[in-house]
Parts: structure tokens; sequence; C-alpha cells
């Protein structure tokens, strides 16, 4: 009998634990997504950042030109001028801007964003976006907010893969084309809008406001809230209401949304809390960038036809 417990490896388990997690990590990252997902994705982004470009046409110029409020000389004295902060911001702008010329940028910008989101100039074109969109946000400072950074890195992920969009007349022709890098792509928008989100219900959680209820009473502080604060102060128990919503539809986001039984649930609970929260804070950029990074998770891979596929994942030849 001792010979017998001798023999028994106690690490069993815990290598069945990680080999159980490290496939289902593997699976995660290997699974085929439809073209089409994807390429509805790269247009909205590619439209969402055509309109803030053409927005920031319009008043970036007066912010970060010669002689705007932010200037040169003035934009050191609080972002830093030396050589190394210069460096880890790198940007056209910091290095001339005059008025015509963050025009220009601006035009530029909007012009690469319209390329993406109609598919044109593939990978190219995605980088030459994410890195005049990185420079304008290096130079803008405190001007830009949270919607800016989390398109910027859905720009980024839109880098690897761009998907493609199905033709009316030709009905499942784009799913057909199913890409290892495409896969790569959905999978990192689906990691970093759980993050931003788990993040998001973190930072609520640490402040005492939002379990007293009272977050969505100092969002409608903001000169951008759609919300009614004189409305609000007579019906104390909607500020209750909406403040729990938000951190109730983001903990169900969190939960249900690595889960596939139970991801429509999540899908709905985030892109209510993104709608609440841009409504609260009046920042619609920043509610659309988390609702479409939030439908990337809407997959249907047993509606892909199985067509021949112009790229194999890398690992399919070990698989045989």
């Amino acid at each position: 009998m001792l010979g017998s417990l001798g023999k028994l490896r106690v690490d069993t388990y815990p290598i069945r634990v990680v080999r159980s997690i490290w496939s289902a990590w593997s699976a995660f990252w290997e699974t085929p997504v439809a073209a089409s997902q994807l390429g509805r994705t790269r247009f909205a982004v590619g439209l969402i950042a055509s309109v803030i470009a053409i927005e920031s046409l319009l008043f970036i110029p007066r912010w970060i030109g010669t002689n705007g409020i932010l200037g040169t000389p003035q934009f050191g004295e609080f972002a830093g001028d030396h050589w190394s902060d210069l460096l880890l911001r790198p940007s056209l702008l910091q290095w001339h801007c005059s008025a015509f010329f963050v025009q220009m940028y601006c035009v530029a910008l909007a012009l690469l964003s319209i390329l993406l989101m109609l598919g044109i100039g593939g990978r190219w074109i995605a980088a030459s976006t994410f890195l005049f969109y990185t420079g304008l946000l290096h130079r803008s400072g405190y001007l830009v907010g949270p919607a800016e950074y989390l398109l910027n890195a859905l720009l980024l992920y839109l880098v690897i893969d761009q998907g493609k969009l199905e033709k009316p007349w030709q009905p499942g022709i784009a799913d057909r084309t199913r890409r290892w890098s495409m896969g790569i792509a959905s999978k990192l928008i689906q990691v970093h809008v759980w993050l931003w989100i788990a993040f998001s219900l973190l930072s609520q959680l640490a402040a005492v406001i939002w379990w007293e209820g009272e977050g969505v009473w100092f969002l409608s502080y903001l000169p951008t809230s759609f919300l009614d604060k004189s409305w609000l102060a007579k019906r104390g128990y909607w500020v209750n209401l909406l403040t729990h919503a938000i951190v109730v539809f983001q903990l169900l986001a969190v939960i249900c949304l690595p889960m596939k039984l139970y991801r429509p649930i999540g899908i709905g609970a985030a892109i209510l809390s993104w709608l609440l929260i841009g409504l609260s804070t009046g920042d619609l950029y920043y509610a659309s960038a988390g609702i479409v990074g939030t439908f990337i998770f809407w997959e249907s891979i047993s509606s892909v036809p199985l067509g021949e596929t112009s790229d194999h994942h890398p690992l399919d030849s070990k698989r045989k």
C-alpha cells in the first residue's frame, strides 16, 4: 500500500488545471472569425475616426496652432518639453504646428479614416490612420478624452487585419475568406474591451459615490451631459437607479462576456452601460467606440460557409 502511495503524483491535479486553462486560452485565440464581422467593426471605427478628424479640423488649430491657446511654449509647460517626453509622444505636430499645417494634418487624417472605412489600401492605410491618429493624441494633450484613446486601440488592432464587408449582390462571399490574422485582431479587440469595462467597474467600486448611488449626479454636472440636473434634483431615486444600473450592467458584462453561453446577456449589458455612460457624460464618441468594440463579441462561426481560406493558421500543419 505504501508503495502504491509513493507512485501517486501529487502534481497531477495542478497540471490538469494548467493544461485545461492553456487549452481554453489557445482555443480562444485560434477560433476562426467571420471576415464580415471584423469588416463591420472596421467600417464603424473608420466612420467614428473620420467624424472626430473633421470635428478636430474645426477647433484643434485654435488650440495647438502657433498662436493657439496651447501653443508650443504653453504646451511644454504642462506636458513636458524635454527631449525624452517628445520621444515618448512622437508626432509631426510636435515639431511644426502652424495653423495651416494642423488643418492639413486633420484633413489627411479624415481622408485616411474614410479610406479605412471603405476598406481601401488594406494594412498600409490602417497603419497610416493609426499613426496619424496617435500623433494627434500625443500633441493634443488634455484636449482628448477616453473616447479617443479607446478608438486609438481599436485602430491599432485593425492594422493586423481589416476583415471584409459582404456585398449585397454576393451574400456570404466575404465570409468564405478566413485568415488567422482576422481571429488575432478580433480577439485582441475583445480582450481590450473586456479589460476596459473591468477596470472601469473597479474604478467605480473604489469611489464611495457609486456605492451611495450618486455617481450619475456628479456626472450630470459635466457641461456636456444630457441629463437635466433640475429634473434629477427632484427625483433622487432616478439618480440612484441610473448609478447602480451602470455598475450592475458592467458587472454583468465582465462576468458574461467571456462565457459563450451567456455572451448575449453580456453584450446587452455592456451596450446598456455604454449608453448610460454616454447619456450621463455627453461623450457620444466614447459610447459609440465602446458599443462598436462590444459588438465584436457577437460571433456566428456556425453560420460561416465552409469555403476555401485564403490563408491558413500557422498551427494548421502541426494539427495534421
